[in-house]
């Protein structure tokens, strides 16, 4: 009764995560010090904020033309009204707004506003809630150039805003553990990469393979994290994020069908590995940020932090694994918790592909 409350929780966690956003949304702002500037456009499909503002007036799910031209003026003033820049904690004022045509918006509406700021630029504080307060949730992925400096960044319920100085970069106390944070969190929290190291602990019994299984995982994912964080390899996404839920499902029948690991099951798993540094690097990049003037330690700590928590799963759950070794219920048991992450697995494969 455990595992399934378990599952259900994991099951219906995930499916809440894809929410009712239908396109990426982007977030772009262009700090000009020498001008007390701070330029700021965002970009997304309007018909998600129209449906959220109830311009669909004959109920019928579509976003018309004419709703959307009848309900533009207030669809414009809802999204001005949820940006913000702030200098010194004083709000900077809107000297120029422009907006995408109307016909173009229910597909790619953008809005750009110029703020002008009375005092010399220093600490800076942009602001983006615009649909946040939405059924689902939003996210919106941020870059933010200042001089030659570009940060990335994300806003959304948790992170509405984004704040930053124009003094100094942080210093490596302050960035690595930040970085490291951010790597641990991810690894903790992310299901899909949990529920794989999981069935890891599954397979291998003995410490000296799964110390190398584990390795083999760890070297891979790293080398395609760092290659596709620094956008030397890039692949979409919607190619990667399906292939992670086969990667899990087809460690779930291992452990579902087979009595012993497979014998090359660190070559399996350093092919998965490749796959899972991919999904890493989504987050590092696009979520976290990287700092273009401290690449190489953020990224490091980014890795190591992901090590860490991998190997804080791996000590909860390996004692575990070897009490339960021998015991009558335990090869029931395993094959349980594997067919509940093949469910899972399936489900996310259906959902990464079809929605």
């Amino acid at each position: 009764m455990r595992a399934i409350t378990i599952f259900l929780t994991l099951f219906f966690w995930s499916f809440g995560v894809f929410g009712h956003q239908t396109g990426e949304s982007t977030y772009l702002a262009h700090v000009k010090p020498d001008q007390q500037v701070v330029d700021v456009l965002v970009s997304f499909p309007g018909r998600d904020a129209a449906h959220h503002l109830e311009l669909d007036e004959n109920q019928d799910e579509v976003i018309s033309p004419q709703e959307m031209l009848v309900g533009f003026d207030r669809l414009n003033r809802y999204v001005a009204s949820h940006l913000m820049v702030s200098n010194d904690g004083q709000p900077c004022q809107v000297v120029e707004t422009r907006q995408s045509p109307v016909a173009e918006s229910p597909d790619a509406y953008w809005l750009m506003q110029s703020y002008t700021c009375e005092a010399a630029l220093n600490e800076i504080e942009l602001k983006n809630s615009v649909l946040l307060e939405s059924r689902g949730s939003y996210t919106h992925m941020g870059r933010v150039q200042i001089g030659e400096r570009i940060d990335a960044t994300v806003f959304n319920t948790q992170f509405p805003t984004y704040s930053f100085s124009l003094g100094a970069p942080p210093t490596l106390t302050e960035l690595i553990p930040r970085y490291l944070w951010e790597g641990v969190v991810h690894i903790v929290l992310g299901p899909d990469h949990v529920l794989f190291v999981v069935l890891l602990v599954l397979l291998v019994l003995g410490v000296r393979r799964l110390l190398v299984v584990v390795t083999s995982f760890t070297l891979a994912h790293s080398v395609t994290l760092i290659l596709a964080a620094l956008e030397i390899v890039d692949i979409s996404a919607s190619i990667v994020e399906p292939l992670i839920a086969i990667s899990i499902g087809y460690m779930a029948l291992e452990a579902i069908f087979r009595k012993e690991p497979p014998k090359y099951l660190a070559a399996y798993t350093f092919a998965f590995g490749l796959i899972h540094g991919f999904g890493f690097s989504y987050v590092l990049r696009d979520n976290v940020g990287l700092p273009t003037d401290a690449l190489v330690p953020a990224l490091a700590s980014f890795n190591i932090g992901v090590e860490l928590g991998q190997v804080a799963i791996i000590l909860c759950l390996y004692p575990l694994r070897k009490w339960a070794a021998g015991k009558p219920w335990e090869t029931k048991a395993v094959r349980v918790v594997a067919g509940l992450s093949l469910v899972l697995a399936v489900f996310w494969l259906i959902q990464r592909v079809f929605f």
